[in-house]
């Protein structure tokens, strides 16, 4: 299941990679082609994604909680506004929330050929007026960064044209995509692998490292926002099945730190405590 807050085609086959960065280099007289303005662009992208991995990093920034739906917890999930920042160091804004649908119910009966034990034993205890068995599910919530083109204009003089006939999109739109995964994506278990990691290194030795090298982008294919465990497909959705913060590779802001820091230093003793000798 999946939700794109556009209906036109999506480009989700985009570079990740940050190149040797060049910029153009203008003169009197310079005659300037679709290929200058075409690396005027890049050269400014490149510049802030490599910004964004290299000094913050990847994940959620803020927003985009997971919730049941108000009114139909049992076939759609909402997703809250929010931003981040994706695996290749690029912002994924979602200015409004979004509702996505959730698997429906798949009918698993008696008369299938192989049914395990476990299957059988759940289903002899439904009783006579229940025919079907719904097993419970494991989802993922994830976020992904997408272009597309709009607004098609004519391109006669294009170097893959067509005659007169053909066109390029005028322009070339960021968005978001939404999708329930039923597998888990490579994503999550890259942030699971990450927390285990760090609740078992040490602090000094984290210090020392940060300048052994620098952070290059990640190559996940989302962004975790969720896991919904223990789910039953037609089922209302309770608010404790959606786990967030355990999938979540945060990304905070820098105000967000310093009013933690803030909190912290409140909480410490300014003065020197009292001795019993």
């Amino acid at each position: 299941m999946k939700t794109n807050h556009n209906n036109t085609s999506t480009n989700n086959c985009l570079p990740c990679n940050i190149p040797p960065l060049c910029r153009n280099n203008y003169f009197t007289g310079k005659l300037l082609t679709e290929r200058d303005f075409t690396a005027e662009q890049k050269y400014t992208a490149d510049k802030l994604r490599l910004h964004h991995i290299a000094l913050h990093g990847w994940g959620v920034v803020c927003g985009l909680k997971v919730r049941p739906h108000p009114n139909c917890p049992d076939l759609k999930i909402i997703v809250e506004p929010g931003l981040a920042v994706d695996g290749c160091g690029r912002e994924v804004h979602v200015p409004q929330r979004v509702e996505l649908t959730l698997p429906p119910p798949t009918a698993i009966t008696m008369e299938d050929p192989c049914p395990t034990d476990e299957l059988e034993e759940e289903m002899n205890g439904l009783g006579e007026e229940q025919t079907t068995y719904q097993p419970m599910v494991t989802l993922y919530v994830c976020l992904r960064y997408v272009e597309w083109g709009a607004e098609q204009m004519p391109a006669p003089f294009n170097e893959c044209a067509c005659g007169s006939s053909s066109t390029q999109p005028n322009r070339i739109c960021e968005g978001y995509e939404l999708t329930i995964a039923t597998d888990e994506p490579k994503g999550f278990d890259l942030v699971r692998r990450e927390k285990e990691a760090w609740d078992s290194q040490d602090p000094e030795a984290i210090y020392k490292s940060m300048l052994d090298g620098c952070q290059e982008p990640c190559h996940v294919d989302c962004i975790p926002l969720a896991v919904i465990r223990d789910f039953i497909p037609g089922q209302e959705l309770r608010k404790e099945s959606i786990h967030q913060r355990a999938c979540r590779r945060r990304l905070p802001s820098t105000t967000d730190l310093d009013r933690l820091i803030h909190c912290i230093l409140k909480k410490i003793p300014t003065r020197n405590l009292t001795r019993i000798t």
